[in-house]
């Protein structure tokens, strides 16, 4: 149980970010009752802000009467509003037929924690935390036998607030900004303070240890964003099943309908976690739960903006684990180099990022509003999403909040991420044995490490290369690396465990001594070596054996029955995590391009079970990003996630008749891929 008073605290965030946030509230014409929570101001200031404004009163409780103030200063005989205080309740009248957005900003100095009511009736603000339900922020004024009038916009009435409604549709919200009428018995002073205890509730058996962790957890993350953004979703609960079937049976209890993910969702105010699985992403949900109640509605082409902001979040909520939660603690620092190291893999740079024709990618959309929220403060995300609705258009709220147009971002944005993602060039070898022979199926993995950064873990350059060689042409490793110097390691995948064979040499060998190690220089162009193991994995470990192999064979066809040529299949080892059951990919174990006949064929180790990843071969059976995996019910599945029907059991003999059907939407991406390796220079001046 923890007590959040109203203002928000500062939370760590990127230097450079010092703006304030700031909240909409859509006056309607005519009388508009709202709260005063900004720094005292003069009614001028007021009627500035407002320009539609006509005329403003407030109540004075010790006299019990109105004291008020027109725009037009001709009307102003007995003007006895001068200044306009926080914790003032304002009746303002507004001229014109259509709504009007009026953007406020969230005070921080000074912060109003409490009011101080007369006998009588009060005109008062609510300036603490938005989204606080009425039963919890008007409790002590209901046991101190208040009565209170809320102001229903909708309806433009007041509406008596009766503590006896439980129904959660018929349970009112404060709003900060807003205002109430409140009659009291004496004097009083009212705390905004707001105990925050969030609603969790346990399905299953789950240990006392656990449930002490995730109330801590819960009661974090909500803090946390209370902080940072004055809002507190008081009717949200949250749910954890100890479970796969009590997660399907409570997501189908509340929400009306079983639940297509698997490990958490949200829906109908509630938030839903399968303690089964591995990860308890608690902020992420009730962050998407918070943005959709702070931003609805949201216009359609900003994804990105969306996607990236949720990373943004995300960082700023891991860097703030430090003392609470250290194991999960991670720097906003880190967080940015793993996007612009993400970014980094694209091949080729992206053009034109985040352009509506261009390309984006969740790390690109992170970068994107680290680099918005570094020009116009942390909560500018924020300010724009909002702004949208009122706004003629998602561009005009763009440039009010950034100070430049979309297309401008969408220049600067790109000479920008030109900086911080250099060129990558290509790092290649092929591997023989000590007679000279291309390998076979050995699995061996190649590690570039950056000279520079020698022992010490470096995300942006530390690439590993998994390639299982089978003998096709040349047989070895390939990795876009930045410019710079490397020592190239080489190990062997044997029994799901690693064996170190060496470093690279420089004469074309290995050697064990990693002090003798030589530098590859990789600078402004490709660079390919040749590499002669000294000894086969099996001479150096007797964990690495090459053990019998059967085969899995199969056609890829597309979505008429027509063969598929250069379909790129990879069979995958799965096994199952002790901690939850769930399947999980192990390591590849042989890869396999089809034919002109959409024919295939891969050799496997037997006594296993394996899924077979699909993919769109580039040029040079260069595979793409997977299109989906084999499954034996339907040929196809987009669900990347092993699943029963999609394991093929090895059991002693060959497995034949595997038959992949591509859909028409893989089948046009894989028909656009090849297209791209059509050679350049023909008559036709392609």
């Amino acid at each position: 149980m923890l007590a959040v008073v109203a203002g928000l605290a500062t939370v760590a965030r990127p230097a450079e970010a010092q703006a304030g946030p700031t909240f909409t509230v859509g006056l309607q014409p005519g009388w508009n009752l709202v709260g005063w929570v900004e720094p005292e101001a003069s009614v001028q200031h007021l009627f500035d802000t407002i320009p539609r404004a006509e005329a403003v009163f407030a109540w004075d409780a010790k006299e019990q009467r109105f004291r008020g103030a027109y725009a037009d200063p001709s009307l102003n005989t007995q003007r006895d509003l001068e200044e306009i205080k926080p914790g003032m309740g304002l009746w303002v009248w507004l001229d014109g037929t259509d709504p009007f957005a009026w953007k406020r900003p969230i005070s921080r100095d000074p912060a109003v924690d409490s009011l101080s009511l007369q006998e009588g009736w009060n005109l008062v603000a609510w300036t603490g935390l938005d989204g606080v339900a009425a039963a919890t922020g008007l409790e002590r004024l209901v046991d101190d036998g208040a009565r209170v009038m809320m102001w229903d916009a909708t309806g433009s009435r007041l509406v008596e607030y009766d503590a006896t409604v439980s129904a959660p549709d018929g349970a009112p919200l404060l709003r900060r900004g807003g205002a109430l009428w409140v009659s009291a018995s004496a004097e009083l002073d009212w705390g905004h303070e707001v105990v925050i205890e969030p609603t969790v509730v346990f399905h299953g058996d789950v240990p006392e240890a656990r449930q002490a962790h995730v109330r801590a957890t819960v009661d974090h993350v909500v803090v946390h964003y209370a902080e940072r953004f004055g809002t507190y979703l008081s009717n949200t609960t949250f749910h954890f099943t100890a479970n796969d079937s009590l997660f399907q049976d409570m997501t189908e209890e509340v929400k009306g309908a079983a639940s297509s993910l698997d490990c958490l969702d949200y829906g109908a105010e509630a938030a839903f976690f399968n303690l089964s699985c591995d990860q308890l992403d608690v902020d992420w949900v009730y962050f998407f739960a918070l943005r959709s109640h702070l931003t609805v509605p949201v216009a359609r082409e900003l994804g990105w903006t969306k996607r990236g902001w949720d990373l943004y979040e995300r960082a700023l909520y891991r860097g703030s684990l430090e003392d609470a939660f250290p194991a999960s603690y991670e720097s906003y620092e880190a967080a940015h180099e793993e996007a612009r190291r993400r970014v980094g893999e694209w091949e080729p740079a992206p053009k034109r990022p985040l352009h509506p024709a261009g390309q984006w990618s969740p790390s690109l959309g992170f970068l994107g509003v680290d680099w918005l929220v570094r020009r116009a403060g942390t909560y500018s995300v924020y300010e724009f999403l909002l702004a949208i609705p009122w706004a003629e258009s998602s561009a005009d709220a763009f440039g009010d909040v950034f100070g430049l147009t979309p297309d401008e971002f969408y220049d600067e944005f790109e000479l920008y991420v030109g900086t911080i993602v250099p060129p990558r060039w290509e790092l290649s070898g092929s591997f023989f044995d000590k007679n000279g022979d291309a390998l076979g199926k050995w699995l061996l993995r190649t590690v570039a490490q950056p000279v520079a950064d020698y022992g010490e873990r470096s995300s942006s350059q530390r690439l590993q290369g998994y390639r299982l060689f089978r003998g096709f042409t040349p047989p070895g490793f390939s990795m876009k690396v930045e410019a710079g110097a490397y020592i190239l390691s080489v190990a062997a995948r044997c029994d799901a465990q690693t064996i170190l064979l060496g470093w690279y040499d420089g004469a074309g060998g290995l050697t064990t001594n990693r002090a003798e190690a030589a530098s590859v220089v990789v600078e402004g162009g490709e660079v390919s070596i040749d590499i002669k193991l000294p000894r086969l994995p099996s001479e150096v470990s007797p964990l690495c054996k090459l053990e019998s192999r059967v085969a899995i064979e199969g056609v890829v066809t597309g979505p008429d029955g027509q063969p598929v040529p250069d379909i790129y299949l990879q069979a995958s080892l799965t096994d199952f995590s002790p901690a939850t059951s769930r399947e999980y990919e192990r390591y590849p174990i042989d890869i396999a391009i089809t034919d002109d006949d959409g024919t295939f064929k891969l050799h496997v180790l037997d006594d296993r079970t394996y899924r077979i990843d699909v993919r769109s071969g580039r040029c040079e059976e260069e595979p793409i990003s997977i299109l989906g995996s084999y499954d034996s019910v339907a040929g196809f599945t987009r669900q990347l996630a092993p699943g029963e029907s999609t394991h093929i059991a090895i059991e002693g003999e060959d497995v034949t008749g595997i038959h992949v059907r591509l859909p028409a939407w893989e089948y046009g991406i894989h028909l656009q891929e090849r297209q791209k390796c059509r050679p350049s220079g023909s008559d036709s001046g392609e």
